[in-house]
């Protein structure tokens, strides 16, 4: 357990590396009212998910640190903006 939390310690994470990086152990976080959930891992890199409100959809942005993508009934949506995974949610 020390050898991955040294290794993820040094990784930022992003959108080319989140898929092939250790993953980050979630020590707490909390859900909101709104479904919306904030906490941080065991090293300390805060994480979000996030609502993306519309009358259509329920879609949400998950991230930490630079990496990014969004969660929805139709299936995790990788975009680079809000409006284009509301695009793919559509057409799905």
């Amino acid at each position: 357990m020390e050898a991955l939390a040294l290794i993820t310690a040094s990784i930022i994470y992003t959108n080319a590396n989140i898929l092939t990086s250790p993953s980050p152990i979630p020590e707490s976080f909390y859900v909101t009212e709104q479904r919306e959930a904030f906490g941080t891992t065991t090293e300390g890199i805060p994480f979000s998910q996030t609502n993306i409100v519309n009358e259509v959809t329920r879609l949400q942005k998950f991230q930490i640190q630079e990496a990014y993508w969004y969660i929805s009934d139709r299936g995790e949506i990788w975009a680079d903006t809000d409006t284009q995974a509301l695009s793919i949610y559509l057409t799905r």
